[in-house]
Formats: C-alpha cells, sequence, structure tokens
C-alpha cells in the first residue's frame, strides 16, 4: 500500500507519504519498511508510488544528483522520467503500476509539481503506457497530487480535493502553508485509519520560496491543530531542519 501526497503553492511546497512498501510476487503481495521520499538538496523532492520490485529511485538520485549544480527541478523530474523509461523499465520487468511526484521551486520562483508515472494494460486489448505531466504551476492555483493502492481512500481522498480545488468551503485555509500541511495530516490520518497496510513512520518535507526546508516523521498520524501547523510553517522560514537521509 501506498499514500503519497503532494502540493505546490506560491508560498510553499510540500510532499508527505508513508513507508509501507509492497513486493508483489507471482502469487501474492508481502509488505515491509522502505523509504518513499527523497530530497535533493537545492533542487526539490522525489516521492514514488506503487511496484516497488527493484524500484531503486534512492541510487539514482544519490548517482545523478549528488552535486545538483546549475540543475533545476525541472531537470531533476524529466530526469526522473527518463530513469523510469530507460533504466527501470517495469512494462519490460512484467510490473505493476509506478510512478513519482517531482516538486519545488524554479528559479524563477515559480513553484513546480510533476508527475512521472507507468501504467500497465487495462486489458489484453490494450497497451500500457508512461506518462510525463507538468502538473503545475498554473497561476496562483495550489495545485495537489494523491497516489495510493486503496480504491476506497483513493475516491474519497480524491473528492476531498476537488472539492478543495473548486474553492469549496472548508474550516481552514487549504492554500496556506499551514493549511496545506494540516491537508496533508488528513490525507495520511484517513489512509491510515482505513487501510492496515498504510504504515509508519510518515515523513513529510516543506521546501520555502528562498530554498529553506524542513521535514517531520511522524511514528502515528495525529492529526494536529491547526495552530500547530501554522506554527511549524512559520518556524521553516526562521530555523529550517534537514531530515536524516537525505539525498
Amino acid at each position: 500500500m501506498t499514500v503519497v501526497f503532494s502540493a505546490a503553492s506560491e508560498r510553499l511546497v510540500l510532499m508527505a507519504a508513508d513507508s509501507a512498501v509492497s513486493l508483489d510476487f507471482e502469487h501474492g503481495r508481502e509488505y515491509e519498511t522502505g523509504r518513499k521520499l527523497y530530497y535533493v538538496d537545492g533542487v526539490g523532492c522525489v516521492s514514488t508510488w506503487g511496484a516497488r520490485n527493484a524500484n531503486d529511485i534512492g541510487k539514482y538520485l544519490r548517482e545523478a544528483w549528488a552535486t545538483p549544480g546549475a540543475r533545476t527541478v525541472d531537470d531533476l523530474a524529466r530526469g526522473v522520467h527518463a530513469w523510469l523509461v530507460e533504466n527501470y523499465q517495469p512494462d519490460v520487468m512484467g510490473l505493476g503500476d509506478v510512478g513519482y511526484h517531482t516538486a519545488g521551486f524554479l528559479p524563477s520562483g515559480r513553484p513546480a509539481l510533476y508527475h512521472s508515472f507507468w501504467n500497465v494494460p487495462g486489458d489484453a486489448t490494450s497497451l500500457g503506457s508512461y506518462t510525463f505531466q507538468m502538473i503545475g504551476p498554473k497561476g496562483s492555483i495550489t495545485q495537489f497530487l494523491y497516489n495510493g493502492r486503496n480504491d476506497i481512500a483513493q475516491r474519497v481522498i480524491e473528492a476531498l480535493l476537488s472539492e478543495v480545488r473548486a474553492g469549496k468551503e472548508t474550516h481552514f485555509s487549504p492554500r496556506s502553508p499551514g493549511g496545506i500541511l494540516y491537508l496533508a495530516h488528513l490525507v495520511l490520518r484517513f489512509a491510515a485509519e482505513l487501510t492496515p497496510e498504510v504504515g509508519p513512520p510518515f515523513v513529510v518535507r516543506a521546501i520555502a520560496p528562498d530554498g529553506r526546508t524542513a521535514s517531520r516523521r511522524l511514528e502515528v498520524t495525529p492529526v494536529p491543530s491547526l495552530a500547530e501547523c501554522d506554527e511549524w510553517c512559520n518556524a521553516l522560514f526562521d530555523s529550517p531542519q534537514v531530515c536524516e537521509g537525505d539525498v
């Protein structure tokens, strides 16, 4: 099971993921704990969902992005997609759906959110496909992206995000930095409550437009108050922290 949530706004880029890893075999599926979210210093974040058999995106990032130089989050997203198609090749390996969120700020200061993925054939008469999408930026609109492998959670969370995108009334501001963090916690908590395979630790990574970054690891998924979310995001601009094990 996977839960991966990303958001990109003019004031904050955020990515969140659980740590349950599913390995698919001919006669079933097994679960273990593994890393899904990576930070490339000064560039952006990458998270992965779906099939994990031989999905060593972390090795690619460590080797190809240890010294980013002048490369941008756009270069990172395109590099991840090229690695998916040319190196990982889940279609050749006969694996299930798999994809990557990539997000960060462009040199212009604009937020950027990308989605790169492989979809298996829907039936015997169709072909699978590789897709590369630039979700944002789109004006001043905050962009949200979610992927999970539980049909019920997927439908409910997508319905929630659809309401948020449409500007429907909520008891919090889903477009403020604190509101985005609060929404991420809601998504993590809902998926964890509904699906036992969603597993801690849960990792949340935030990036400010000036490059400051902070992360938090949670062994459980209590939804913090809006005030706590605002406080954590405000602290991001004053005293950035570094998440252990980052690229």
